[in-house]
């Protein structure tokens, strides 16, 4: 009898390898639970931005070579709102900016979007600013260097010239920023 009572009253403890396993699930789930709640960094905000708008002037840039004409990339400040459109050969393109879709990026709410303070005052009486143009060739021009920041951080683009890409660097970007 005492045999038998030996393996049940055995049996019912827990083992160190059980006891690990579960020690290792508990401090997984609250490793993910800590990371949720806590939300996202600003650094890592910024760079989710700016690869973000690579990525959507990069599709401009494809639009406008499929397309065989000029794209610009414009900037409305008081709606927080990135779009592109097609500039024709006598001038600035009349249409509205689209409410949706491909040629459209919005700024998220914690992103602020400074450019020089002479694109502030063609801005107040156009409506927008122009950032980039491309061009069907390949190439692109900055015409306005935008600094974008989340919280204390800040990065600073431009467009190379010869391959139309977007570049980016850390910065605060003073020299073009009121």
């Amino acid at each position: 009898m005492t045999g038998r009572g030996d393996r049940n009253s055995f049996r019912r403890r827990f083992t160190l390898v059980e006891l690990i396993v579960v020690l290792v699930i508990v401090l997984l789930l609250t490793a993910l639970a800590v990371t949720s709640l806590r939300g996202e960094s600003p650094a890592s905000a910024l760079n989710r931005q700016a690869l973000e708008l690579e990525s959507w002037c990069a599709a401009v840039r494809y639009r406008c070579a499929e397309q065989g004409c000029d794209y610009s990339v414009r900037l409305m400040p008081e709606e927080r709102f990135f779009y592109a459109c097609a500039v024709e050969d006598e001038g600035e393109s009349g249409t509205p900016p689209p409410e949706s879709g491909p040629m459209r990026l919005n700024l998220p709410e914690n992103t602020e979007v400074a450019t020089a303070a002479v694109a502030e005052t063609v801005a107040r009486e156009t409506g927008y600013v122009e950032i980039f143009r491309f061009y069907p060739s390949g190439g692109g021009v900055c015409v306005n260097r935008p600094v974008i920041r989340v919280g204390r951080l800040a990065k600073n683009f431009e467009v190379l010239f010869l391959s139309g890409r977007l570049q980016s660097a850390d910065g605060d970007g003073t020299e073009a920023v009121r």
